[in-house]
């Protein structure tokens, strides 16, 4: 489960990627996006998103993007000291955290290249047969980067 924050200004100053590990504070992940890629790509906003691996039954699925804001924002202003002022969020749920591969998938793994000119395609699945991870979504976009003229 993903909750991404937008804000002015960044919500962690030079950190990218902050793992949780206290009970006290019950957030898995905080990671400050435009520390890794520009805020130029956004609009000249800062994204930054919170993360969580849930069981199906957790309350946090029950919760809608509002509910969510209420609840990770004094946890994040516990982390940097300071007021959290925030322009938009988004929620996104998954039933699951990565890809699963089945005995069939490497005949039906996807290629970049799709029928739509200039339309490509990068996901996550197909970093078989690793794990995910963020330096193999790197060379992904590495790999189909090399079709775009």
């Amino acid at each position: 489960m993903t909750f991404i924050i937008e804000t002015k200004q960044p919500i962690l100053e030079k950190v990218y990627w902050l793992n949780i590990c206290v009970e006290r504070i019950p957030l898995m992940i905080l990671a400050q996006h435009t520390n890794f890629a520009e805020k130029i790509n956004y609009a000249g906003h800062h994204l930054a998103y919170v993360g969580w691996y849930v069981k199906g039954e957790s309350p946090l699925l029950k919760m809608d993007k509002k509910q969510m804001l209420k609840f990770v924002k004094p946890e994040i202003e516990k982390i940097t000291g300071k007021k959290l002022k925030v322009i938009d969020s988004y929620l996104f749920k998954g039933g699951f955290a990565q890809p699963i591969f089945d005995k069939s998938f490497v005949r039906n793994k996807p290629d970049f290249i799709t029928p739509v000119k200039n339309f490509y395609i990068a996901n996550l699945d197909m970093t078989y047969p690793f794990d995910r991870g963020t330096n193999y979504a790197v060379k992904l976009g590495k790999e189909v980067s090399k079709f775009i003229r």
